[in-house]
Order: C-alpha cells, then structure tokens, then sequence
C-alpha cells in the first residue's frame, strides 16, 4: 500500500482527488484462486477477517485491491478499539476499497488514479457488503478546510467518520 506524507494543507485544484482516511488496518487484498489478506508490513491477515476473506472469493482472479479495514461502532462511526476487540463486533468489520493495482493478472499501475478507480468500481461489482468502495470526497469542503481553518470545516469532514483526508494526483501513477 502507498504511504501517506503529512501536510500541513491539503493540495487544492482540479487535479487531485480526495478520499477519507479511517482508522484502520491498511492492507492489500490479492485474489488468486484464493484470497489473502496482507498488511502494510506484508503479514498474512487473511484469517482474521473471515468474512470479508469470503466476501472477497467472488473476485477476479489476478486482482490486487488496496484499502483499509475498520470497524464501525454503534454510531456507524469507525472505531479502531472496534477493529482491535472485533471478536466481540464480528458484524461492524468493513473493507473500504481505495485502488486497484492489478486487475486480471494486469498491472494497472501505470494508469493514471481516476482510471485505476474507474477499474475498481467494476472490479468490485461481484461482491457486496461488508466490502465497499470509498467514495471520493466532496470537493467544496476540503477546498476550504486546512489545519489552519476553523473547527467547523473539520468537523463538516470528520462527519463522514474520517480521521484525515488524503489527497492524489488524478493523473498520477502508483509509485
């Protein structure tokens, strides 16, 4: 999965998109025959998420999803204590779905972001919940918001269930 660089203020125009950042596990979710879930540090997870490991055989073999686990709280809010106590809250475990990297043993990654997400939107028709696609942010908000701005355009964010936003280059690359 991607790193993320902290910024003082997130990068404005028309060639950025914008996607919450949730508190969460960042994995990477590889269909091949079978399904394995694999964190930032590339240790096998796959077994401690059953349901979307199961949710997630109706892939594409070839395909490589990367996303973050969360856990929603009786809010729907995302809880990492949640996350980390999911054996009590099998139900609220959800897969948010960022990119996709390959797609029917096709490297996408050379492809600009916007048409990676356009993939993966379709490479996720076969599978319901509790794997979803995150959705982009809305631009007028974040356009305004800063770390310098005022507690109330965060929190117009932070309503999503967001513990930051991030930001890419629509026409980028992954790298």
């Amino acid at each position: 999965p991607m790193q993320a660089k902290l910024v003082d203020k997130l990068p404005e125009g028309e060639a950025w998109d914008y996607e919450a950042k949730f508190d969460g596990y960042r994995v990477l979710i590889v269909k091949n025959k079978t399904v394995s879930i694999l964190s930032r540090r590339n240790n096998v997870l796959t077994d401690q998420f059953p349901t979307i490991t199961a949710t997630c055989a109706d892939l594409q073999d070839g395909s490589v999803i990367d996303g973050e686990i969360i856990a929603l709280d009786e809010n729907d809010r995302p809880s990492f204590n949640a996350l980390q106590n999911r054996r009590f809250h099998k139900e609220a475990v959800q897969f948010y779905a960022f990119d996709l990297l390959t797609y029917a043993r096709h490297s996408l990654l050379s492809l600009p972001f916007e048409k990676r997400r356009e993939w993966l939107q379709r490479a996720l028709t076969p599978v319901a919940d509790p794997v979803r696609f995150s959705a982009p942010l809305k631009m007028p908000i974040l356009i305004r918001w800063s770390l310098r701005q005022s507690r109330r355009d965060w929190k117009a964010l932070s309503r999503s269930g967001a513990t930051a936003a991030m930001s890419r280059e629509s026409e980028a690359e992954h790298g």
